[in-house]
């Protein structure tokens, strides 16, 4: 199983138009960037029957305690081969969609947004960070709803992970 992006530049650097650095400052709704980037997989175990996706920053953890959730979604077809640009918003009636950390209340108190169901876009405040993307090739769907927390989606996935692949990239500090 192999996953990647064709938004990673050639220096290991995410394209910032899919973070807080974007000039297109109209994706940029609540204080988060929500157009995300383009995910393709391949050669995924037999049986797949969805994807999901798990996108996040360890190195936020000095900067607020935790992990920054950037993204997770669930119940994904495999066949679509992949997710471009900006599936977060224009596909979003094709998968479940969890809360990100900008719902934790850190940021804002409106933890409830719908806004913060969806893609939200790199944005470190301290340093350059490196980022990850897992994506899990499943055996089933997932009886997950939107707004569906990260350790709902690791309950649900316990014994239906057929395979997981990963890539990694980095962002600039928000200017």
């Amino acid at each position: 199983m192999k996953v990647y992006s064709n938004n990673i530049k050639d220096n290991g650097y995410l394209d910032e138009r899919f973070g807080n650095n974007t000039s297109i400052k109209s994706d940029i709704v609540d204080g988060a960037n929500l157009r995300s980037f383009h995910i393709k997989w391949e050669d995924l175990p037999a049986n797949t029957k969805s994807l999901a996706i798990i996108f996040d920053d360890y190195d936020a953890v000095p900067v607020c305690g935790f992990s920054w959730i950037h993204w997770l979604a669930a119940n994904i077809d495999p066949s679509l081969n992949e997710l471009k640009e900006n599936a977060s918003l224009e596909l979003a009636d094709k998968m479940v969609q969890g809360k990100n950390s900008w719902s934790s209340g850190l940021i804002t108190k409106d933890t409830e947004n719908k806004n913060y169901q969806k893609f939200g876009g790199c944005a470190p405040p301290n340093c350059d960070h490196e980022y990850m993307v897992k994506v899990f090739a499943l055996d089933s769907t997932l009886d997950l709803k939107d707004g569906f927390m990260m350790n709902e989606l690791i309950k649900k996935m316990e014994g239906h992970v057929l395979g997981v692949s990963s890539f990694k990239f980095m962002y600039n500090k928000v200017k």
